[in-house]
This record gives structure tokens, sequence and C-alpha cells, in this order.
């Protein structure tokens, strides 16, 4: 019984899926022929057009899911197909303003493209759409116009029909432009010579040099982008050195998995060829006026009523002029900034208007007003004041204060040398950034130099004669803008050197020295500067300004400034009674 309702129910389910198809084809005539019968279990089976999809391999399975839309006599739609992504992509070649990027054929794809980052706006900028070229086995497309020594990032991925229809993964890698090719100059020093070049985008700087015609080694690795000078030493005078540079770049090693060299070289710069000889000393003739007589017919001793009391005989002659002996480089490029009297000596800073060398400090002695060495100081920063606290030079620094023990230059100065090397002993940090600076009665005043109005602050100074003075803030005065310099003398009086500006007729153009007596015994945090006591103007470009006993030093820094009018190439000795 089981079994004849078990036939009867396969033969009613056969009869009615029968009716209900023969009911249905009418409507869809295209698919009437591909109905047959199954030659051993009554069951349906339907025969798909193929559709090209991934490599045009799509078709319909046995049990009718079809990987095809259905069609009739006259239209078919296909189904989109997604595509398959690029594997892996390479860059190579890279020059200045070039990459090649390269990766290997996809099969079934209609093309490639091909993006670049832009780390401006961060977002993905297209470079091109690359169309599938059925013979090429891989590809590569290079990208032109680029900076060098910058980074690039690429990624690409594939389509079919259209760009609409992306692969779902995207390959990306990260490289850069070789950097590009250094200028470099040099210049033969003692011994020793010195290498110059612009700085470019890179992660530094290889050196190499040879002797004669010997083979090149590389001899320094620059870490500093920055940096744009290297001294090479241990040099013998007389013999041919020659120095070639290049820059070289450092990317990311890995981007997506894909590795590459992290490390790309420019080319070799041009040749230097320097032969080491024995420096000049620093110069210490007058530049410009080389007799008393002389100076008294220059334009700035006419002009200028303190001129005319001035003691010619008390005058240092500005040295470094023409040369300065920079550890055996020599240098035409000094101009001299910030002065201090200092028990024997004179001290008259200076720096290297191409930033190329050192700042220094020319040493003159006080009784015979004679140079007498240079001091090489530990860094480029231009000192525009100097002060003595009886046992300590100050000196601005930068964005920092320094100091240097008194004894420590004196010992300098007896090893007879030219030139030497002067250390700081220690640095500070003041309330504002130090432009000029002055001692009295155990207080350091600091102040920066402004268009307006401004304060400078007091330090207290402890442990003088320790390794480590101390600093401890004391109290305030307000300044006049565009204070160059300043001088405190032992009666209490304050001199103040204002100037801005090459020559008269300038906008903002100032030139001058003021004096005040400040109420210094006050109980206020603020001192009082008081009226100024005398004006007194000076040539252009006056910049600073020392004492000792009843003279005071004035100091400029025009000798070398052809657009200034009244080039002077001495500091004014004149009797503080003049400025008060």
């Amino acid at each position: 019984m089981r079994r004849r309702i078990g036939k009867w129910r396969r033969a009613v389910a056969f009869l009615l899926v029968t009716a209900l198809m023969t009911a249905y084809l009418p409507y869809k005539g295209g698919l009437a022929d591909s109905v047959s019968a199954s030659a051993g279990n009554g069951e349906a089976s339907i025969a798909t057009k193929s559709v090209s999809g991934d490599g045009g391999n799509g078709s319909g399975d046995a049990s009718g899911n079809a990987s095809s839309s259905t069609s009739d006599a006259t239209t078919t739609t296909a189904v989109s197909t997604v595509p398959k992504p690029v594997t892996k992509l390479t860059v190579s070649n890279q020059t200045m303003t070039s990459i090649t990027v390269g990766w290997d054929a996809v099969a079934g794809v209609d093309g490639y493209v091909l993006q670049s980052y832009n780390y401006t706006t961060s977002t993905w900028d297209a470079v091109d759409t690359i169309v599938t070229d059925k013979n090429a086995v891989n590809y590569t497309y290079v990208v032109n116009d680029l900076n060098a020594g910058t980074t690039h990032r690429f990624r690409i991925y594939t389509y079919i029909g259209t760009t609409a229809n992306a692969s779902p993964v995207v390959k990306s890698i990260k490289t850069g432009c070789k950097p590009a090719v250094l200028s470099v100059a040099g210049v033969k020093g003692d011994k020793c010579a010195r290498l110059t070049w612009n700085p470019v985008n890179a992660e530094g700087y290889y050196i190499y040099q040879k002797m004669g015609t010997g083979v090149y080694e590389k001899i320094a690795t620059i870490t500093d982008p920055k940096q744009s000078s290297y001294l090479v030493s241990g040099l013998t005078n007389g013999n041919s050195y020659s120095f070639i540079m290049k820059a070289y770049a450092i990317f990311a090693a890995t981007d997506d998995g894909v590795s590459y060299s992290n490390t790309l070289e420019g080319d070799n710069s041009l040749e230097v060829v320097l032969t080491p000889s024995a420096a000049k000393k620093t110069s210490s003739s007058a530049a410009l006026y080389s007799k008393v007589s002389t100076f008294k017919t220059s334009p700035a001793y006419k002009t200028y009523a303190l001129a005319k009391k001035i003691n010619t005989s008390k005058c240092f002659i500005t040295p470094g002029v023409t040369t300065t002996n920079v550890n055996g480089i020599n240098s035409e490029n000094f101009v001299t900034a910030g002065s201090v009297c200092a028990k024997t000596y004179y001290f008259l800073s200076a720096y290297d208007t191409t930033g190329v060398e050192n700042s220094v400090i020319y040493v003159m002695k006080r009784s015979t007003h004679k140079y007498i060495m240079t001091l090489v100081l530990p860094n480029k920063e231009k000192v525009t004041d100097m002060t003595f606290d009886g046992n300590n030079i100050w000196m601005t620094a930068g964005s920092q204060i320094a100091c240097v023990r008194y004894k420590t230059i004196t010992s300098k100065i007896s090893t007879g040398l030219d030139s030497t090397n002067l250390s700081y002993m220690n640095t500070y940090t003041t309330v504002s950034n130090p432009a000029y600076m002055a001692y009295y009665d155990g207080v350091l005043w600091v102040g920066s130099y402004s268009t307006s109005k401004n304060y400078m602050s007091g330090y207290r100074i402890s442990s003088k004669t320790s390794t480590k003075p101390v600093l401890t803030y004391y109290k305030k005065m307000q300044m006049l803008s565009k204070v160059r310099a300043i001088e405190i003398d032992d009666s209490g009086y304050l001199y103040t050197i204002r100037a801005d500006k090459v020559k008269k007729g300038q906008s903002g153009y100032i030139s001058q020295i003021r004096s005040y007596l400040p109420t210094w015994n006050t109980t206020s945090g603020t001192i009082k500067k008081n009226s100024n006591k005398k004006l007194c103007k000076l040539p252009a470009m006056s910049c600073g300004v020392s004492f000792y006993n009843t003279y005071a030093y004035i100091n400029f820094d025009s000798v070398k400034e052809e657009e200034c009018r009244y080039p002077t190439d001495r500091s004014w000795a004149v009797k503080l009674t003049s400025l008060r």
C-alpha cells in the first residue's frame, strides 16, 4: 500500500509540474526548446548560454544555478564579475624626476588604474588608466615630473567593463625619487679643508676623499639634512686632495608586505680639488682709513658732532675685515657685532655673513689697542652683545645666553696661537630672546630687540666663581624700541645703542646712543629708567658699546656695507662724560 501511494504521489507531482510549465511556456517561448525529459528519473534540466566572465569561463552548473541570467531570443544581460587584483606592485629606476612602477598581468581584466597619494590633500589622485594588452606578461609605467628627493606612494587596482567594477584588493607601495646632485664648493686651510653645499631633500650626505690619483674612500656620513658644511682635518699641506659628495634618502622598507631597498643614493657631485697650505693670520690693519689723518677726512668724522670728541689714540681698529683665521681656514666674510672691556683685554665678536664658519671673538690688548688672537666659538650663533661680571664673560648665544670663565680665555691667549677654539662653560635660557646685555651691582640685565617698547629682565648672579654660576630672576625695566646694545658704568649710568637700517632716508632708520640714570634703589619689581640724560647721533649701523674707567667704546658693523654712507673701521673711544 505504501509503495502504491508513493508512486501515485510521484505521478501526480509530475503531471502537476508538466501542466504548470505548459501553461507558462507560451510566455517564455525562447526557452521552450530547452526543456526535455530526463532519461532516468523524470526530472528537468536547463541548458543556458555561456556568458563571458572571469576570463570567459562562466557557465551554468548541473543543478540549474546559472552564472549568467536567463535570456530571450534577442537579448542577453551579463552579471558583473569581480576582477582579480594585482598581486605585487614594484618600483625601479628611480631618477631625480621619475619613478618606474611595475606589475604582472592579471588574467581576465580589461585594464588597470594607477593612482598616487597626495600628501597635501590626503587623497589618492589618478595617474593613468592602462588598458589591457593581451600579449603583455607584465607592465611598467614611468611616472614623470616629480621632485628630487621626495616621497611618493602608488597603488593600483584592476577593473572589468568599467573602472567602477574594481578589484576588491588594492596593492600599494611607498618609495621616492633620487636626491638632487649636490653643488659642492671648498676652501683650503692649514692641514684642513672646508666643504660647503646647499642642503637638498635628503636624509643626509656621504663625503668621499682621495689624495692625488688614489681611490675615493668614504670619510664621513652626515646625518643632519640641514647641515651645509664640513671640516676635513688631518691633511698634509702641499698635497692635492679631491672630494666628491652625494645625498642619500631613506624610504619605508615595506608597504602592503612588499619589500624593497630603503636607501636611495643620489649621483656624485662634481669633484672639488684642494691643496692645503698654511693659513694667514687674522688681518689687523685698518680696512678703510690706514692713518688717523685719513680717518679725520672720512664722511662719518666730518658729519657727526660726537666724532670731534674721539680720542683717536685709544680707538680699536676693527680686525678680521680682510681675512679672519678660523682654525686654519681663512674667511673674508666676517662682520663685527658686540663688544666688552674686561680687565686687560677688549673683546669684539664677529660672525660669518655666509653662515659657513662659526662665530669668533677678536681679542685686543687694552693698553696697546692691538689685535692679539681669534677665539672660535662652538657654533654660528651671532654674538650680538657681551658683558663682564668680574669673573666671567657673558654673551648672547642665539636663543640662549652663555658664559665663559675669564681665566679660560687668558689661558688660550697664553698659547700664542693666532686662532683657537673656545667652548662655553654654561648656557642659560632667559625670559626673552636675548639681544643685548649688561652687568651692574651683582645683576645681569638681558633684553631682546624689538620694534616696539618692551622689558629687559635682571638676574642676580650667585656662585660666580663656581663652574656653574646661578641666575635668579630679580626685576625688570622698560626699554625703548630698537635697542641693539647696552652698558652700565660704575656710576650707574645706563647707555643704550638704538639702531636700525643702513642709511638715512630708509623707513625706520635710527642710529644713536642715549644715556639714563635709573632709580636702581627701589622696592618695586620694575626699575624706572627715567628720562634720558643725553642723546648723541651716531653713524649708521652702530651695534655695540662697552666702557673701561672713564672711556666708552662704540663699535660699528658698517665696514663692508656698500650702501652705508658713513662707514667706520674702528671703535670710537669717547669720554663717558661726553655721553651723559
